[in-house]
């Protein structure tokens, strides 16, 4: 399975179970990840293009993902990073939904081909504040990692 499938298989099947007002979350997760680095690529960014269509139901126009991706990120710079991680992690231990969470997150991480320190640091922070221990999330990570071929 590409990368933009298994972003899309897996939050197509976390929406149905998500209550609406907690969706744009996901996409919150997704950026800070693709961003963790301070940059978004170009396959990072498929990788959130994948994912926001998914949340839609649809095919967006590449600007519309722009613009999705820079609204999140305004908010985001609005808020401190850490605290916004741990306050995602908690929202997806609440809906019982922390390592599909983060098996969303660990595939837009991979999106450019590995896991940066930076990535791998906020999947942690989202991780502990999930429930979900370091040695889970290296668990979670080898399993995507193995599953995904990375045609974007």
């Amino acid at each position: 399975m590409n990368l933009t499938q298994e972003i899309s298989r897996r939050i197509e099947r976390l929406i149905r179970r998500f209550p609406e007002e907690d969706v744009l979350v996901l996409v919150d997760l997704m950026v800070l990840v693709a961003n963790a680095d301070g940059n978004i690529d170009p396959d990072e960014h498929v990788a959130l293009s994948a994912g926001i269509e998914s949340i839609l139901g649809s095919r967006v126009a590449p600007e519309f993902v722009s613009e999705v991706v820079v609204e999140s990120l305004d908010k985001l710079a609005e808020e401190n990073l850490d605290l916004r991680a741990l306050a995602i992690g908690h929202l997806l231990a609440e809906r019982g939904e922390a390592e599909e969470g983060l098996r969303i997150g660990i595939a837009v991480a991979l999106a450019s081909g590995g896991l940066a320190e930076p990535e791998y640091d906020l999947l942690g922070t989202v991780a502990r504040a999930a429930g979900v221990s370091g040695a889970r999330l290296d668990v979670l990570i080898d399993h995507v990692r193995e599953g995904l071929s990375f045609d974007v």
